[in-house]
């Protein structure tokens, strides 16, 4: 990922939606590297996201699961696409409580 990370992480930014290789960026994180990480290392159920940069727009989608499953999302030096703030609050981000 080190490679492609921008591209992986970049929004269109045209409408701020995740572009292809963003999608399969978060279905590798949400399939295959929390079920690794979970198969083999002792760990607790809290579950934290850190994005820097445009991972931080990326982890954000996390926010969009309908059964949550991450506890805590931390965003350093975030690089949000404009219409991030229409997308987060499109999310029904009442049922964290």
């Amino acid at each position: 990922m080190e490679k492609t990370r921008k591209k992986d992480t970049y929004f269109d930014t045209e409408n701020g939606t995740l572009t292809a290789n963003n999608q399969m960026c978060y279905k590798f994180i949400k399939n295959e590297v929390f079920f690794e990480i979970e198969s083999n290392f002792k760990t607790s159920p809290f579950i934290s996201i850190i994005g820097e940069g445009t991972s931080a727009n990326l982890i954000t989608s996390f926010l969009a699961e309908p059964i949550p499953f991450i506890n805590s999302y931390i965003c350093i030096n975030p690089t949000f696409s404009d219409l991030i703030g229409q997308q987060i609050q499109s999310y029904n981000l009442m049922r964290f409580q």
